[in-house]
């Protein structure tokens, strides 16, 4: 990670706004090896970061990042696209230098829930398919006929797909004439879509409503961003199988952002 201004580690850790920061540090109460730094423009490296203090208490510096994002349509799955409208935009300003990537890849037309996080461990754990991690997904489809037994069936015993791809047992719940919710336990390279044409249907429209226990917000509109609360960091990681971090919390400024406009992640689009 490249270093970071002062001012930018201390209000990320939740020190308070910019100017906020700035005044703490030109008043001398934040030290590096108890040697006060006046300078808020200064540039920490990350293996500085457990030498500073605020007051004589250690600075607990906050290096895991974790964000609930709305994916639009019309976005791809990657942080930076020479081409395409991109996720970066979207992430807060102070939060696009930390090494955010997705959690997995929505398809340019899908829309929904996407992880951001600079946990690379979590990352892993959340996109293997040896972990089990539900994803949720509601898909309209044509023919806008009713869903049959014969169709739900098939996805609980597992599809195998026109190129001979045999996939996991899957959830199909219908919700309606050409509506149902899907739930996967592996994220295959469009896979709804191709499970979606191996019965037969066309997916119209796929929105992604949860991953794991993490369940998209409906208060956060397309675009929109925020950052995970304690509970969601907890259930998360217990999901798969990791402590949580310590000194989880919400970083200064960026617990609720709406992202406009318009790195890549671990795994195929869906």
């Amino acid at each position: 990670m490249s270093p970071l201004r002062l001012d930018r580690l201390l209000s990320e850790s939740g020190w308070g706004s910019r100017t906020d920061v700035r005044d703490l540090v030109r008043s001398g109460r934040v030290t590096q090896d108890g040697v006060p730094i006046r300078d808020p423009s200064r540039k920490v490296p990350e293996t500085d970061w457990d030498r500073l203090a605020v007051d004589g208490h250690p600075l607990k510096v906050r290096r895991s990042i974790h964000l609930m994002l709305h994916k639009p349509a019309g976005i791809v799955t990657a942080m930076e696209d020479a081409r395409l409208p991109c996720l970066l935009p979207l992430v807060p300003a102070p939060l696009r230098t930390r090494g955010l990537s997705p959690a997995g890849r929505l398809d340019r037309d899908t829309t929904g829930l996407l992880l951001l996080t600079n946990d690379g461990l979590l990352l892993h754990r959340l996109t293997s398919p040896a972990w089990h991690v539900d994803k949720v997904y509601e898909v309209s489809v044509v023919p806008d006929t009713a869903f049959g037994q014969d169709e739900i069936d098939r996805f609980d015993r597992g599809l195998i797909l026109d190129d001979g791809t045999s996939c996991r047992p899957a959830l199909l719940v219908p919700m309606g004439p050409g509506l149902a919710r899907v739930t996967l336990r592996e994220g295959r390279f469009h896979q709804v879509k191709r499970m979606m044409a191996a019965i037969g249907r066309t997916v119209a429209a796929l929105h992604r409503t949860a991953m794991g226990p993490l369940a998209l917000d409906p208060a956060l509109s397309p675009g929109g961003v925020r950052e995970l609360t304690q509970g969601e960091i907890a259930a998360l990681y217990a999901s798969a199988g990791l402590p949580a971090p310590q000194g989880i919390g919400e970083a200064a400024g960026v617990g609720d952002a709406a992202g406009s406009g318009v790195g890549d992640g671990n795994s195929v689009g869906i």
